[in-house]
């Protein structure tokens, strides 16, 4: 069964992903999942045709001004699977001290 976090403190999470390679399902797809598992997130993308093979996932504070980068294919993560989502999650739930 997924766990629900409703942080205390707003909070973003920014998707930039190239456009090639049908990333544009895959985005949608680890939209929705963090959604549900963190429902009071701001999730924004952006489509980056400068960039090859991107799929960045940030967890970004504003109010302290903190951003993290918590996953990057470009950086060797690789592709957002079920086990790498089950990380995502888990360094975001770190970041928010849950």
């Amino acid at each position: 069964m997924e766990s629900t976090i409703l942080s205390k403190k707003p909070f973003k999470v920014f998707i930039e992903f190239c456009g090639g390679w049908g990333y544009r399902s895959k985005v949608n797809s680890v939209s929705m999942t963090l959604a549900a598992a963190f429902p009071n997130c701001q999730i924004e993308n952006d489509y980056n045709p400068k960039v090859d093979g991107a799929f960045e996932i940030k967890y970004i504070d504003e109010e302290e001004g903190k951003e993290v980068l918590v996953h990057s294919k470009a950086k060797g993560d690789g592709s957002v699977n079920g086990d790498k989502l089950e990380r995502i999650k888990l360094k975001i739930k770190e970041l928010l001290g849950e």
